[in-house]
């Protein structure tokens, strides 16, 4: 709907940005890995020509479109798609936290999906406690990257390039 203005009332628009504020803080962050804010909305068309937003859900997603927890999911994602690698980026869903599932999950290295798994230093303490439990549920097959640290290559992991 390039041509047609959406409208929203003020309020609404002032609890959005409460609501999804680290969202809009990612967005203009200068991560060096463009980011894209994917809007899902309820538009009700009050009148001829005139489009209201109803509801409205924001979500992250890195430059190709795939959605993204955070800005610490970035470079991984940026990095998988760059060396062609075929891969699924789990979503969270209703769940509370995606802290408990691979940030990413790697289908060309052989015959078992690799969960991939990204632990930021600014992860709440809850979901670090998550993260560190589903790291060593996977911790023979899996790849761990703590991004205070440089990022692992992939040489171990079977189709990089």
């Amino acid at each position: 709907m390039p041509d047609a203005p959406l409208l929203i009332a003020g309020r609404s628009w002032e609890r959005i940005e409460r609501v999804f504020a680290p969202l809009f803080e990612a967005r203009d962050a200068d991560t060096g890995h463009p980011v894209r804010l994917v809007m899902a909305a309820l538009i009700c068309a009050r009148r001829e020509y005139t489009y209201e937003i109803d509801a409205v859900s924001l979500m992250l997603a890195s430059e190709h479109w795939i959605p993204v927890e955070g800005v610490h999911e970035l470079p991984l994602i940026d990095a998988l798609v760059a060396r062609h690698r075929r891969f699924v980026k789990p979503l969270r869903y209703d769940a509370r936290s995606a802290a408990a599932f691979p940030n990413a999950l790697l289908l060309d290295a052989g015959p078992t999906p690799v969960p991939l798994h990204v632990v930021s230093s600014f992860m709440d303490p809850k979901d670090r406690v998550a993260k560190e439990k589903a790291i060593a549920a996977n911790r023979q097959d899996g790849w761990v990257w703590w991004t205070d640290r440089p990022m692992p290559v992939f040489t171990a992991l079977a189709a990089d390039r």
